[in-house]
């Protein structure tokens, strides 16, 4: 089968950047002095002396605030908006009154900006984009960066106390964090840490316009041709041709609605390859479609019941998130043209579709207070016809000193009505985790339970008919100057009533050194009910990542054990591997390589191999202009069937390229090419060859 699609689309925004501070505004009489001198990562709250220094300045049309860093050594590269590595940066927070979220803005030292609404709780929103601006120069000393936050952006009017943090991140030699108050991170309610400075907002600028409007028109054209695996003869070519429309808009405070209608757009991002061996459970996939990711975190629960790739083929949606200080509300409607759901088990799960139209509802709110306490309800509705699924949902978190009490209770009820078939079922399920962090100790301990008719639709699946219980703990030497040491413990189970389909205890320790680099080893054990009997399996592993020198990062992994084969029914010798090697601290260019080693041998021989290729790299000529390349390869040797002939490996190959061209921060020109092809497929055991090549063009405004 051979696809073609291509995409052009039209985006326009009715907001600007704002224009660059300059320089010397900063030597101007600041309204607050900060001092960079406590360690937050990986100590707590240790003051070790000023590493920095920031002072804050009141304008007329919002904040300025500038920050001095020293650095004897400096890794940051240029890189599109929200499109940055982790690297040396420097971090504003800037949390409203009496709000349970922050703003958070970044920087690093080449220049490159990510924003975000980040929370303890589900009032953040990663994908957020606001008005303002950053910018960075490198000193002899280190790196000065400076930020412009109107007022507007951060929903302010009047006099009022804000929560204002900074923070420096190096990553190269000792990797730390080092802020202007001595936050502890482990806490359930970081942002409510932050110190209080009174701010005096224009009324003038807050007269701007209300809401920030894109609008996203585009086309999609598709050609299929399929042939047949054994004569090679084309038997079927269609064509398609589509058109969509995606308008958001954003309104003060973080509050904004969107609007789609074939949401098939997702600029150039296609699907990773995952590999079906040796896999109980179906697989999973990353959301890129806009409209869903946009507000992706303000939907989720602790029990994770919502999976937009569920939704697998809407024609119209509509987004609605309402936000406050201490609470948000959040809708989200969207149709469905392939009915999709999980048919879910105590020991595996598979997707099942159904040839008819359904709507999808999912609603979430949640309360806040300053003490990091929070409690919210949850819903999620399909119907169809001749069926509805309906899940329902409270949870709360509380906080008291060193620990911290999450839950969620949950509801489902669904219903068939047909002519064959009526029928009911309800179910419930559960979850509790503790956490507790003191000093150098940390630990979480969780529980769940889900009964036999528990469905929940629009969810990636859980384990229905079982109960679960998982502990972890960790302890922590951290030291000034020399290496950083941890140690842990984790143990879990999966239960069907008083039978155990699962099990695993390990233990690991870890060194982070004074010159980057980080050692973890760990020794596991497992048990898995195949079959109605149990097979055990082990795996040590050990890991090393971090910088030989200032312009490459390496990370690796070995290990070596057994684990069972689920469709064989055996254990086996099992080998994993893994390496990375990146560059970074470039301003114009910067790539990895990456690459994989699975495999399992069985005792009677057999058993598969999978390994993996993945290659990206990014240049950035200029300020606003960047090119990414990414190439993807992967080969999946499966021959645990001795009985039948041995297929062919199947060999898979993406690329994407990427041509950006963003002169401010909501007007961009995308061009991209996006292809894979699959040969190889060897099906049902029978000796054959399968080719599937699938490509894209994108060209957006």
């Amino acid at each position: 089968m051979r696809t073609l699609a291509w995409i052009a689309c039209i985006a326009t925004a009715s907001s600007t950047s704002v224009s660059a501070t300059p320089p010397e505004a900063c030597a101007d009489q600041p309204l607050a002095t900060l001092s960079l001198r406590y360690e937050t990562s990986p100590a707590w709250g240790e003051d070790v002396g000023s590493r920095g220094k920031a002072t804050v300045h009141q304008t007329g049309k919002g904040l300025l605030i500038c920050v001095a860093v020293e650095a004897e050594q400096i890794n940051a590269s240029r890189a599109p908006h929200d499109k940055s590595a982790i690297d040396d940066h420097v971090t504003l927070y800037i949390r409203p009154p009496q709000a349970q979220y922050a703003y958070e803005f970044k920087v690093n030292a080449a220049g490159a900006t990510r924003d975000a609404i980040v929370s303890s709780t589900t009032l953040g929103n990663k994908r957020w984009t606001g008005r303002w601006t950053g910018s960075a120069r490198q000193t002899t000393a280190g790196y000065v960066v400076s930020f412009i936050v109107p007022w507007r952006t951060i929903g302010m009017s009047g006099s009022a106390e804000v929560g204002l943090l900074v923070e420096q991140e190096t990553t190269s030699g000792r990797k730390a964090r080092y802020s202007s108050a001595p936050i502890d991170t482990r806490l359930p309610c970081f942002e409510c840490q932050f110190p209080a400075i009174t701010v005096e907002a224009s009324q003038d600028e807050m007269k701007d316009k209300e809401a920030e409007v894109q609008w996203l028109p585009y086309t999609i054209g598709f050609s299929e041709e399929r042939w047949d695996p054994f004569t090679g003869e084309a038997i079927s070519e269609t064509t398609n041709f589509d058109v969509g429309l995606d308008v958001s808009a954003k309104f003060r405070g973080g509050n904004t609605a969107a609007l789609t209608i074939n949401p098939d757009f997702s600029d150039i991002e296609s699907d990773r390859f995952v590999s079906s061996i040796n896999r109980r459970f179906a697989a999973t996939y990353t959301e890129h479609r806009p409209f869903f990711t946009r507000e992706a975190g303000v939907f989720q629960d602790p029990l994770g019941l919502v999976y937009t790739r569920a939704i697998r083929n809407p024609n119209v949606g509509v987004q609605v998130v309402r936000r406050t200080a201490t609470s948000s509300r959040a809708f989200l409607l969207a149709d469905d043209e392939t009915t999709t759901y999980r048919e879910l088990g105590s020991s595996s799960s598979y997707e099942v579709t159904m040839p008819t139209r359904s709507w999808n509802l999912v609603y979430r709110s949640i309360e806040s207070r300053e003490d990091g306490s929070s409690w919210g309800t949850f819903a999620t509705a399909r119907t169809t016809d001749g069926y509805t699924n309906v899940v329902a949902a409270m949870d709360g978190r509380w906080t008291s000193g060193a620990h911290s009490l999450m839950g969620e209770v949950v509801g489902t009820h669904s219903a068939v009505s047909l002519e064959a078939q009526n029928a009911s079922a309800t179910g419930y399920g559960g979850f509790i985790s503790h956490r507790y962090a003191k000093g150098s100790y940390e630990s979480v301990t969780s529980a769940t339970s889900f009964s036999d008719e528990f469905r929940p639709d629009l969810s990636s699946g859980v384990r229905v008919g079982t109960q679960a219980t998982s502990h972890a703990s960790t302890w922590t030497v951290v030291q000034s100057q020399g290496p950083q040491y941890q140690f842990g413990i984790s143990s879990d189970g999966t239960f069907d009533g008083s039978t155990l389909l699962d099990g695993e205890v390990g233990v690991s320790a870890g060194a982070g050194l004074t010159n980057g680099m980080t050692l973890t080893g760990s020794i596991g054990g497992m048990t898995s009910r195949v079959g109605g009997k149990l097979l055990d399996g082990k795996l040590a592993l050990i890991t090393v990542d971090g910088t030989i020198g200032p312009y490459l990062l390496v990370a690796g992994s070995m290990g070596i054990g057994s684990t069972p084969d689920y469709d064989v029914g055996v254990d086996g010798r099992a080998k994993q591997a893994s390496l990375l090697l990146a560059l970074q601290g470039f301003e114009t260019v910067d790539a990895s390589f990456s690459a994989t080693h699975d495999s399992l041998r069985l005792p009677a021989g057999g058993g598969y191999t999978i390994r993996t290729v993945t290659f990206k790299a990014g240049l950035h000529p200029t300020e606003h202009q960047h090119i990414a390349l990414l190439v993807n390869g992967a080969r999946f040797d499966d021959y645990r069937d001795l009985t039948t002939p041995r297929t062919e490996p199947d060999d898979l190959v993406q690329y994407q390229f990427r041509y950006t061209y963003e002169p401010a921060r909501f007007t961009r020109l995308i061009l991209g090419v996006s292809s894979s092809g699959i040969s190889g497929f060897g099906i049902n055991g029978i000796a054959m060859t399968k080719r599937l090549i699938f490509s894209k063009i994108v060209v957006a405004f």
